[in-house]
């Protein structure tokens, strides 16, 4: 598929009518089991398995495993991984993980031959095609069922053998019926009569130029998963514009962003009960993304469907399994007629930045941001020219990239709220007011992968006009023309008399600094406030449990004096502001250490954190770890960290919470003033916090062989891709081992850094106070997070920052810790 998944991993099992209807998946989707799955054919007196080879990707081309596998039971091999350390392995070393082994009953992978009773192994590794001598089993290639027990298939025992024709069995059997010195004998067919398949009529109209969808409810299925019921408003469908020969690859769309560009249909409607309805055109590969009412995308598809003309394309809900059916009830859309796809601010195009995003630049921002020739000017980015622009404003969009995680990604993975360039104009920059339009174009620009480019403008290969070609293939095989490079060229031409008459407007200047309130008596060095400490009470431990190799868990609680202080920052983003005085009343133990992935699965054990996505391409493992059991628990939302604190609290018998912001920062400054209880935003963090440093620059990636882990390259240090601080190196590159780094003056570690920490609070404007409602655990408000993680400056992460996202949003960089109040 090569769409923003890891490509080596997708080579999956589809099926559809001989005519091109009803394509789809069959077994495999989002799996990293097998690496490929070969010459796949149904078995004779069975509804629904199938036999076939497990191979690789660079490997050998055809040959491998032999199994059987059967989508009725399941309908993938989930990667549920255990890790001994937070590194796969150094750098270019070869890898072949061994995952934990599920039974038939989850996987649908029946059986490998040989392997009778046994449990499929599904390792990670791309040559498997290369593996079989090396397990001692032979290589098969061309399996022929003859019936639920026994195949012939071409197969090499030893590296020795000669390819013969073997009839084997699940018993594990194997006899040689024939083999020939000097040649190779493969794909064995018995000369026999076999009944002929059923004609299946051709259900095609060719008449018609479009198809319609009927999707009977978006909530349904994993892929949105906890997201509330009403929260999506639309769907977006967008269709692949497919590279020409010789002018693709996955860093030419943009940096970071796709294998393909992105062609923008527009929207449809979603009904109250999450159905929908409506037309899309026919022979097209289109994806859908389910927007929020801000026209964010809350799910990434990652792949697309095809609707033949005339057919009506049909799925229960998101990402949900073909095992699974819809309770009988009426579904609002298909009592009305298919809608039609409404323009998004303009007809169908490719999507790309130049012309989407960069006039919302020249209108909003280069009043200040207006150099012309150099990345920086008087300290500010350049948003002058188009590709300097994209260059610096790229970096503050998070996305995943051409190859994020296989698994389907957990609602909200890549939401537009956990893009620095989001969360900075909603914490107010300089007076920055988007219109909704605007809005709405740079959210599905952050959505589509934040493509630079739209057009391939390709060139004439081996004599042959390509574009020319492509649209008479068009004509001859799907029924009509679709020109994206046409719609491309009437995009800049349009472009190019729109901008003249575009104003380039100063934004509002930034309002003046205030000082921040006193307090008597604050801020405290560090002697005083460890003596205030031992004042308020001795810390308390708790022992909860065993982790899975038996080692005891316990967890640590600190006491935090009661005392006054001033909360937020006049100088820091507008939302720290009005700094105050807050006091917290009563002494309180906060947990040493954030909530470990170890911790966690006490109370959870289904739940997985999972990795943090690589950069770039040929990823031989899922991402950087990120579930290993002493490192902290992260994507869990706030009602789970809230769940886990009830838990948490009858398993202790005492009252356990989130800490409120104020009792956070509190804790965090420890008595200090300063932007960090270490110092202030110049201060090397290296030894005190896991943020975003030096060695984030080195997470470019290349070819360095199908199953080898990456070697980690530098990107441009001109530029400030991946948003970093150059100035620190804290040796880690995506979370630590929790208690990695130095304490404050109170005894607790990584309150700043690793991963943002969920606070009871609501996200509220400041000046605080604790009696406005705001700790009141209302689930319908945003909650705020604190703290910063790994993958933020410490201009992000700041002992006053705060960051706002939904309850039930499962943030890849939020974790929590908790608090004892008495």
């Amino acid at each position: 598929e090569y769409s923003d998944i890891q490509h080596y991993y997708s080579r999956i099992v589809f099926h559809c009518n001989p005519d091109g209807t009803t394509q789809m998946e069959y077994w495999g989707s989002g799996s990293y089991f097998p690496t490929a799955f070969k010459h796949a054919l149904p078995i004779p007196g069975h509804p629904t398995q199938l036999v076939g080879i497990l191979g690789g990707h660079h490997s050998v081309a055809e040959s491998g495993r032999m199994a059987i596998l059967d989508p009725a039971l399941g309908r993938k091999y989930p990667l549920r991984h255990r890790p001994q350390s937070i590194e796969w392995g150094p750098p270019g070393s070869l890898i072949d993980l061994h995952p934990e082994v599920f039974p038939a009953a989850v996987t649908g992978m029946v059986q490998e031959i040989p392997g009778y009773g046994r449990e499929v192994v599904g390792n990670v590794n791309d040559g498997q095609g290369d593996e079989p001598f090396d397990r001692g089993t032979p290589h098969f290639v061309y399996p022929f069922p003859l019936s639920e027990k026994y195949f012939l298939v071409s197969a090499k025992p030893t590296p020795e053998s000669l390819w013969g024709i073997y009839l084997v069995d699940v018993f594990d059997n194997m006899t040689l019926l024939h083999e020939e010195q000097g040649a190779g004998l493969f794909e064995p067919i018995p000369f026999r009569a076999r009944p002929r398949p059923p004609v299946i009529p051709d259900r095609v109209d060719y008449s018609r130029d479009s198809a319609t969808v009927l999707l009977s409810d978006v909530y349904v299925g994993p892929g949105l998963a906890g997201v509330p019921r009403g929260t999506v408003k639309r769907l977006r469908l967008f269709a692949y514009h497919f590279a020409f020969n010789k002018c693709g690859g996955h860093e030419s769309v943009g940096v970071e962003s796709s294998w393909d560009i992105k062609r923008m249909l527009g929207t449809v409607p979603v009904d109250e009960d999450g159905s929908a309805h409506f037309e899309i055109p026919a022979n097209l590969p289109i994806s859908i993304q389910p927007l929020d009412a801000e026209g964010r995308a809350l799910q990434l598809m990652r792949s697309w469907f095809v609707g033949r003309p005339g057919e009506t394309v049909s799925c229960i809900g998101c990402h949900e399994s073909q095992n699974d059916s819809l309770p009988l009830r009426p579904i609002v859309a298909a009592r009305r007629p298919p809608s039609p796809i409404e323009e998004f601010c303009g007809p169908a195009r490719p999507y790309a930045f130049p012309y989407e995003v960069h006039p919302i630049l020249l209108r909003n921002c280069a009043g200040c941001h207006n150099g012309r020739s150099a990345r920086e000017v008087g300290g500010l980015l350049s948003f002058a020219e188009p590709r300097v622009a994209y260059e610096n404003l790229h970096p503050y969009v998070r996305r995943p990239g051409p190859e994020s995680d296989m698994e389907m990604l957990r609602p909200m993975e890549y939401h537009a709220s956990t893009s620095p360039l989001v969360q900075i104009l909603e914490r107010g920059h300089h007076g920055v007011r988007l219109e909704r339009e605007e809005r709405e174009r740079l959210y599905c620009w952050i959505d589509l992968n934040a493509p630079w480019r739209g057009s391939w403008r390709p060139k004439e290969w081996r004599g042959q006009d390509q574009q020319a070609r492509r649209l008479e293939l068009a004509v001859r095989f799907s029924g009509g023309v679709v020109d994206p490079e046409a719609e491309y060229a009437l995009l800049e031409s349009s472009y190019a008399e729109s901008v003249k008459a575009t104003p380039v407007m100063p934004v509002t200047a930034a309002p003046l600094v205030m000082s921040a309130p006193s307090v008597a008596g604050w801020p405290i060095d560090e002697e005083t406030a460890q003596a205030r400490q031992t004042a308020a009470g001795e810390p308390v431990e708790f022992e909860l449990g065993e982790n899975p190799e038996g080692e005891a868990l316990t967890i640590h609680f600190q006491r935090i004096p009661a005392g006054r202080f001033v909360i937020g920052s006049n100088a820091g983003y507008p939302d720290e502001a009005l700094a105050n005085v807050v006091e917290i009343e009563a002494p309180f133990w906060m947990s040493t250490l954030e909530i470990s992935n170890d911790h966690y699965a006490l109370f959870d054990p289904a739940h997985d954190t999972r990795y943090y996505d690589e950069h770039g391409k040929d990823q031989a493992v899922p991402g950087y770890i990120g579930n290993h059991g002493e490192q902290p628990v992260a994507r869990v939302s706030w009602l789970e960290a809230q769940a886990f604190c009830e838990w948490l609290g009858r398993r202790i018998d005492r009252r356990v919470a989130l800490p409120t912001e104020a009792q956070w920062e509190w804790a965090a400054r420890a008595g200090t003033q300063t932007p960090f209880y270490y110092g202030d935003l110049d201060a090397d963090f290296s030894t005190f916090a896991n943020l975003s440093d030096h060695t984030r620059l080195f997470t470019k990636t290349g070819w360095d062989g199908g199953s080898k882990i990456h070697v980690r390259r530098s990107y441009d240090p001109e530029h400030h891709y991946p948003l970093r601080d150059d100035r620190s190196d804290d040796g880690c590159m995506a979370t630590n081992y929790t208690g990695s780094y130095r304490a404050n003056a109170w005894g607790l570690e990584d309150m700043i850094g690793n991963v943002c920490e969920w606070t009871r609070s609501s996200y509220r404007p400041y000046p605080y106070r604790a009696d406005g409602g705001r700790n009141d655990g209302d689930p319908r408000a945003r909650k705020v997070a604190r703290g910063g993680s790994w993958h933020d400056r410490p201009v992000d992460a700041t002992a006053s920052v705060r960051t706002a996202y939904e309850s039930w949003q499962k943030v890849f960089n939020v974790g929590f810790r908790v608090v004892i109040e008495e």
